[in-house]
This record gives structure tokens, sequence and C-alpha cells, in this order.
């Protein structure tokens, strides 16, 4: 009962099995169009995109700089009134130039020298090293 929304879609039916398989397509589709777009405009950066229909969310991170819990999250619902996915390139270039990186090709020094400048403990797995 916490959400009149779903119980109307009728998840405890046949048709639960459908609307996941239908949400997965959806969210692929999506995830391939944004990340297609980033590298058109931000070649050889390696962004992790996340969409998530179930939660009307997308998440874009930058790892290891920007991961899970401090990920840069967009609503779904912004890109009705966005076909062009703008609000995508901007969080992107926000991204790229919250940690000093460029905008356009993807370079390993600026890379390095921006994981480096980040406290140690900030965003890393457990043993990671700077790629040289």
């Amino acid at each position: 009962m916490l959400n009149r929304r779903r119980l109307r879609l009728g998840l405890d039916g046949p048709n639960e099995a459908q609307r996941e398989a239908a949400m997965k397509a959806a969210d692929m589709r999506l995830v391939r169009r944004i990340a297609a777009l980033l590298e058109f405009h931000h070649p050889g950066h390696f962004f992790r995109v996340t969409v998530d229909h179930g939660q009307r969310l997308i998440r874009i991170e930058l790892p290891p700089l920007l991961e899970t819990p401090y990920s840069y999250n967009i609503p779904i619902s912004l890109l009705a009134t966005d076909p062009g996915l703008r609000i995508v390139m901007r969080a992107a270039g926000e991204i790229l130039e919250r940690f000093q990186m460029p905008r356009s090709r993807w370079d390993g020094d600026a890379y390095r020298s921006a994981v480096r400048a980040q406290p140690f403990a900030a965003n890393r797995r457990k043993g990671y090293r700077v790629p040289t």
C-alpha cells in the first residue's frame, strides 16, 4: 500500500515478468543512447552510466573520482522535456570540471593528477593504485 500506482500496475500478477523485462530493455536503450552521446562529446572518458526505471533515476559516475555514494543523479522524468539529453551533457561537463579535467579527449596525465589530488581515502577501493 506504499504506492497506489504500483498496485494498479498489478505487480503480483502474471505480467510482472513482462514488465520487468520491458523495464530492463528500456534501461539498456537509454544507457546506450547516453553512452553514445557522452562518447561523442567527451571521447575516451570512462563514465559509468546506470539507468533504473524502477527508481526513476539516471546515475553518472567517473570512477574512481566520483562513485556511487556521490554520483551525479538525474531523475528520468526530466528527460521528458529534454529530448536532446542536454541535462546529461551538463552533468558530465560538471563532473569533468569539478576534477579539472579537459572536456575534450581523455588525457592520461590529467586523469592521474586528478586522482592523486583526491584525499587518500576518497572514493577508492581498498588497494586501489592510480593507473600509470
